[in-house]
């Protein structure tokens, strides 16, 4: 009834506002969806109309770098309440599962701009609180309702079929009755309920490697209540717990480390307070994406001591000690943060009466955080349990769904995941791309991590190996960012002992006319730790129209043996500048030599006189011969550091001497000592160096690309 929708739809915007804020073309009424088999179904849905956030507003919504795409109450999910929401990817389309008091609402966003309400998930019990968490095409269902236990749905049953429909439940566990959340460890296959009346409310963890048939595995209850947790294998800075699963779980007045990789024998490893957490909430957190920083929030700060929103910084470089390093207080804003997850160097959070919030987390180690964006749904900021409950940032395509408990769902865009189109194989469950960074192309492709990669823009086609790029943001001023995490140790790459350096190439553009200076460079990091770099490159006034390429060696430190990691840094020097998105093509290493080189340096600023100090030149390569000329009135010495020993040889005047080293030897440096073997003179006198030439024979593979 057009008549009863538009009724609906003045309960939560009035009319005015509607139409004089760009929602005029909401409607109800018939919109068509394509099956897997391309027949054409009638669905009954609601659209709300999209806005660009400019000026600071859209739609009458505050806003700041994110765009409403479009807007679904909650008349049109059948329901009076919401809470949870989880997101779901196949065949390149887009669902939200939105969590309701009474059941799960399943909402496709393929086009954001138009979302089609597709049915629901019948709860088994009604409740304020629903949690929602998906592996392998199926959605896990937890609620607070006292018998629910957890639902799993097979979501292949939603691609096809006639539509609004209720959609079935494949099985029901029910070891435990009610649960406050659930988390999945999609590369182990358990799940974690949380807040359940098992376990004394702490970890019970479920075997969903089959998904349709969930065991219970084990449980965690030596510190009491786990309101929320995040579980993940551990590839941190903490070697002691490489490769285990460990759990990061917000247990009300602390943050628990706990290792549940022994499902029948978990072990914490530290529970840790902060100040004013025995009066508070430890509510939520996730990890950033290199596993160093937690970053969470307490639910009751805002409302027992009065201070502005606050998000916490924990280091969890070691997990047996892990400390708080700072909070972020968002200005002039008392809303009660809620749920957060990370995506890149963003968080992206759910602060309740505050909607969505977008902090850069990329300078956690320095305990700072800014944020970068914001969309209000509440038009608020006070502290009151209302408005946005949770977000999903993770869809392929960079729309964000964020729930409203009084209002429904909101389809977002923000800025920093413009551009994020995707398309082609690798892009469904299981895709093997950096998540939000560059993509490895090749050999590389089948052995990278995570998800997101983007299509090659049509005005960068020539010159772009592929049909896809990736994409990272260059982030306002003074912010960094370097994208590329580290690979599985299986993975890294070998580079043979003594070769000086590894030639590197990578091509990048920007995806809007540059804004500010921007410069970047590629950055490898070798398994001892170490760090090299490649010299930056500067983008010019065309960079959004061609490639802008790198071509040049990395040098490798003499106690490196393979490359672990591989980086784009990207970074803005213009005050003012704004965010902008760069895409990277493909990033390649190979051997810088094969078979010989001869490079020459120059000495460091070498002395005169008799104090016996020393020029320098440092050479990271093998060294095959050495060609000292020098002009000069006394006899001199050189001297060649190796990794144990060193050696000396005398140069008489006006002569030059060679001299070959054994393979085996690793040169650090190249020394040229100045030892006069007469009394000084009382003058100085001159003295002169020719360039210092190395020869350098290098025996590597031929390449190893991994773009």
């Amino acid at each position: 009834d057009p008549n009863a929708a538009a009724a609906a739809d003045a309960e939560y915007l009035p009319k005015a506002m509607m139409t004089a804020n760009g929602f005029g073309n909401i409607r109800s009424g018939a919109a068509s969806v394509s099956s897997s088999s391309s027949s054409q179904q009638e669905v009954v849905g609601h659209a709300g109309g999209s806005a660009k956030c400019i000026g600071k507003t859209a739609a009458g919504y505050p806003c700041d770098g994110v765009d409403l795409q479009s807007f679904v109450p909650l008349s049109d999910l059948n329901d009076k309440e919401a809470n949870d929401i989880w997101g779901w990817s196949k065949d390149k389309r887009e669902f939200a599962l939105v969590g309701l008091k009474g059941g799960t609402a399943v909402v496709e966003i393929t086009d954001p701009t138009n979302p089609v309400y597709l049915g629901g998930i019948s709860g088994a019990g009604s409740s304020t609180w629903r949690d929602i968490k998906v592996y392998k095409d199926h959605a896990f269902i937890v609620s607070e309702a006292r018998s629910h236990g957890m639902q799993v749905v097979d979501l292949n049953q939603i691609l096809t079929g006639s539509y609004p429909r209720t959609f079935s439940v494949a099985t029901r566990h029910t070891g435990f009755g009610n649960a406050h959340n659930i988390a999945i460890n999609e590369d182990s296959g358990y799940a974690y309920a949380v807040g359940t009346n098992r376990c004394s409310g702490g970890l019970y963890m479920i075997d969903i490697s089959s998904p349709k048939n969930p065991r219970f595995a084990g449980c965690f209850d030596d510190d009491g209540y786990t309101h929320d947790v995040q579980c993940v294998r551990y590839t941190g800075d903490d070697k002691s717990y490489n490769n285990r699963e460990i759990c990061f779980a917000c247990n009300e007045d602390t943050v628990t480390i706990v290792d549940v990789t022994n499902k029948q024998n978990p072990r914490e490893l530290s529970s840790t307070a902060y100040r004013n957490s025995k009066d508070g909430y430890t509510h939520q957190g996730w990890l950033t994406e290199d596993q160093r920083y937690f970053i969470f929030g307490d639910e009751a700060d805002e409302t027992e001591f009065g201070v502005d929103t606050r998000t916490y910084i924990m280091d969890v470089r070691d997990l047996d000690n892990p400390r708080i390093v700072n909070y972020y207080d968002h200005p002039d804003n008392k809303a009660i943060d809620h749920n957060q997850y990370i995506r890149g160097q963003y968080a992206y959070q759910a602060n309740y009466d505050a909607g969505l919030v977008v902090l850069d987390v990329s300078n956690a180690a320095s305990g700072r955080m800014v944020q970068e964006a914001y969309f209000d749904v509440e038009r608020g900021n006070r502290a009151e349990f209302r408005g946005a409950w949770s977000v999903y940032p993770y869809f392929p395509s960079g729309t964000v769904v964020l729930s409203s408990t009084n209002q429904g769902l909101f389809v977002l865009q923000p800025d920093v995941l413009k551009n994020s189109q995707v398309g082609g194989p690798g892009t469904e469950a299981g895709a093997v791309l950096y998540k939000d960074t560059f993509e490895f192309a090749g050999e590389g492709l089948d052995r990278a991590r995570a998800i997101t990669r983007v299509v090659t823009p049509s005005n960068l086609k020539d010159g772009a190996d592929g049909d896809h790029v990736g994409r990272l943001v260059v982030p306002k001023f003074p912010a960094k960012r370097a994208a590329g995490q580290v690979l599985p140790q299986s993975d890294w790459i070998d580079v043979a002992p003594g070769c000086g350096a590894v030639e590197v190439n990578a091509c990048v553009a920007l995806a809007n006319p540059r804004e500010g200076k921007i410069r970047f460079q590629i950055v490898l990091q070798f398994d001892d730790n170490k760090f090299s770099r490649g010299g930056p490159k500067a983008l010019g006034r065309q960079a959004h129209e061609r490639w802008v390429c790198f071509d040049g060696d990395v040098s490798v430190p003499n106690s490196a043996r393979r490359v672990k990691r591989v980086m784009v840094r990207a970074k803005n020097f213009t005050k003012g500048a704004m965010s902008q998105v760069m895409y990277v093509n493909n990033v390649s290493l190979r051997s810088a030599f094969d078979g010989e080189r001869d490079t020459k340096t120059r000495a460091g600023q070498g002395p005169r006189g008799s104090d016996g100090r020393s020029g320098v030149v440092s050479t990271p390569f093998r060294l095959q011969s050495v060609d000292i000329s020098l002009l000069l009135e006394v006899s001199t010495s050189i001297e060649i550091f190796t990794l144990g020993n060193a050696r000396e040889i005398m140069l008489p005047p006006l002569r030059s001497v060679k001299m070959a080293l054994p393979g085996a030897e690793l040169p650090r440096k190249v020394r040229i000592a100045f030892r006069p073997r007469r009394p000084a003179s009382p003058f100085p006198s001159p003295l002169y160096l020719q360039p210092v030439a190395l020869q350098a024979r290098c025996t590597t593979p031929q390449v190893e690309s991994i773009s």
